[in-house]
């Protein structure tokens, strides 16, 4: 288990909520979740006062062991995210007692030293003794007059929270000097009123690496005032597979990068909404940016990696989605693709576009993502599918680039073969890809034809049809991409020859939709011996209209040609659906002289969508020779 806090306003009050979690990955400062029900639910007095017991002790415990170290910690259970969304919503029925313990707890620890780092733009708060200590090796130091340069004498600081200081002074100078983020808000109270951004270096729950505390907004300034909480010790058995426990800086680091991040998120919201998102920015995309700014801050330390595996544990993830689960740390690895290949590349402008536009007015979040994507020329599916397509290369395969630096770090992506049928439908959610594999047999015909469609009902057609598809090509030793040209209906064709020149083949479809959380998609598959580019054909015979949809032109094909004998129609399977024959006149009867019609059914069912063989036998010598006496055509029938 794993415990992260969030702060929610009233007037006057500071509330830092502790949110419980489940997950094995060592937890960030994950503040938000989806307010339960029971918010909603009246209190009784005798409810409120079962709530105030049972808080009391943990409050109590939290303020004397930052006044006074030689407090042990309490074995009290910490609230849950239920028990404090409470507090908040019944804050005035609370004891005057209770409420002054709680404001108490939130303060900054007046039996702390403090340290301003050699940049000048924090306050950093510590003890060395107690369990919040630090430990107090004091072997070197950073430069006042430049804080990038390191001198090998004590200063009387902690190594540790010079380090602390480094990482931070490090933060502000990428993130708001080098990205151009609004500066954080600094908190401030009758004992604390520099302008210098306040961290508390002190003991975190199990398994935490820290976590933002939002406080009461200040009159006439947009955004919330906050202060982090930094781990003070990395000796438990939990950060040994990290390596923390023998290099605590790095632990350090991509904490300061993190929580800095949150930092500037509040000061550039509006609100953190009723449903505990800051403004309608979803936890994936808060949590997604924060981890994301850890690997461009400090790319040795990797600490990104134990998350963003789980994309290609399961490649089919939703991105930006409302899960409050681990899952959120993830949407780094989308994020640090952005960074490299979002124009002009190398550059922080998707995400800082995405804040900078929601802090001049308050944007949906999708609005906000498409009108961002566009500033590259291409609607947020087709950037979402660059990312798709190149998160293929990895492992054995990794190519920097075309994915990101990492590459070859992460474990190969592999999907199962999906059995060859003449339909397969997926359902694929919101900002999510499906795959689909395909392998060559011995025994198949030369080439694959392929029809996509995709359901666009309440699509926002103008941003597209949110459909981007592309087939991966895999031979032994080289791949290549083809990518699929989808219509304003949804629909797209390609043709894949030679068929079994190729080892497999992988279909990866995007959902970039911004209106419908999950769609569905149906590939239609034929295979034939002969390519659809290169059959020969009568010059003067012609199949209209082709591709033929069944819902807007009734399925009506028009077969014409002078010296027609026979005309057969095949399904994928092989089976005959249809058949003319001028020695009989079976089936059909010219309406026009030279020309049939077939209504798209068989057995007086109408066929599916698909791609079906047309044979056209001539029995008039003179057009025979010196061409064959059948050819072969595909027809594309669509819904």
């Amino acid at each position: 288990m794993c415990f992260s806090r969030f702060a929610s306003r009233l007037p006057g009050l500071t509330i830092t909520f502790m949110l419980l979690t489940a997950g094995r990955s060592n937890a960030k400062s994950q503040r938000f979740q989806q307010a339960p029900t029971e918010m909603h639910v009246r209190m009784s007095a005798a409810d409120v006062q079962s709530l105030e017991n049972r808080l009391q002790p943990f409050f109590g415990n939290r303020i004397l062991r930052r006044h006074h170290p030689e407090v042990p910690v309490d074995k009290t259970p910490p609230p849950l995210e239920r028990d404090l969304l409470l507090v908040a919503k019944a804050w005035n029925r609370f004891s005057p007692q209770f409420r002054q313990l709680y404001k108490r707890a939130a303060q900054l620890p007046d039996s702390f030293q403090h340290y301003d780092s050699p940049g000048g733009h924090f306050e950093i708060y510590y003890t060395t003794s107690g369990p919040n200590g630090v430990d107090t090796a004091d072997n070197y130091g950073f430069l006042s007059t430049n804080w990038r340069a390191g001198t090998l004498q004590s200063n009387g600081i902690p190594d540790y929270i010079d380090e602390t200081a480094f990482a931070l002074d490090s933060s502000w100078s990428m993130e708001i000097d080098r990205f151009g983020f609004i500066a954080p808000l600094s908190y401030k109270d009758e004992d604390h009123l520099s302008e210098r951004y306040k961290v508390v270096v002190e003991a975190q729950d199990e398994s935490y690496y820290g976590m933002t505390y939002l406080h009461d907004t200040l009159p006439g300034v947009r955004g919330y005032p906050s202060t982090i909480s930094l781990r003070n010790d990395w000796s438990g058995a939990e950060w040994s597979g990290l390596g923390y426990d023998t290099r605590p800086i790095d632990g350090m680091r991509v904490t300061c990068a993190h929580e800095f991040f949150h930092a500037i998120q509040y000061a550039m919201s509006w609100n953190v909404l009723l449903d505990i998102w800051l403004d309608d920015f979803p936890l994936s995309w808060t949590e997604g940016t924060a981890v994301s700014m850890e690997e461009l801050a400090f790319d040795s330390v990797n600490d990104y990696l134990q998350y963003a595996q789980n994309y290609f544990n399961n490649p089919g993830i939703s991105f930006f989605s409302r899960t409050t689960s681990d899952l959120v740390y993830t949407n780094a690895i989308l994020l640090v693709y952005l960074f490299k290949h979002f124009p002009p590349g190398n550059s922080i402008d998707f995400v800082r576009s995405m804040h900078f536009t929601n802090y001049t007015r308050r944007t949906p979040f999708h609005e906000n993502l498409s009108a961002t994507a566009m500033q590259s020329g291409r609607p947020w599916v087709e950037v979402l599918h660059g990312f798709h397509t190149a998160s293929f290369y990895t492992g054995p395969r990794a190519d920097t680039a075309i994915f990101i630096a990492d590459a070859g770090l992460f474990r190969m992506r592999t999907a199962s073969a999906a059995p060859l049928a003449a339909t397969i439908r997926r359902s694929v959610a919101l900002n999510s890809a499906a795959h689909i594999r395909l392998i060559p047999r011995e025994n198949h015909e030369d080439s694959m034809n392929l029809l996509f469609s995709g359901d666009t009902i309440a699509t926002d057609h103008t941003a597209g049809t949110g459909w981007a598809c592309s087939i991966l090509l895999r031979k032994q030793n080289t791949d290549s991409f083809l990518p699929i040209t989808i219509d304003e209906h949804g629909k797209g064709t390609a043709t894949i020859s030679p068929w079994k020149d190729y080892k497999e083949i992988v279909i990866i479809i995007t959902n970039g939709d911004p209106v419908t959380s999950q769609r569905d998609v149906t590939l239609s598959l034929q295979l034939d011996s002969i390519p659809v580019d290169t059959i020969p054909v009568y010059r003067d015979i012609s199949i209209f209209p082709n591709p033929v949809s069944l819902r807007r032109q009734q399925g009506k094909v028009n077969i014409r040609g002078s010296g027609i004998s026979d005309i057969f129609i095949y399904a994928i399977t092989g089976s005959l659906l249809w058949r003319y024959s001028e020695a009989t006149a079976q089936s059909s009867v010219p309406d026009i002289p030279g020309q049939h019609t077939w209504y798209c059914t068989s057995s007086g069912s109408a066929v599916v969508p698909g791609t079906y063989t047309v044979v056209i036998a001539r029995d008039d010598p003179s057009l025979v020779s010196p061409s064959p006496s059948r050819s072969r055509h595909k027809l594309l029938v669509t819904p």
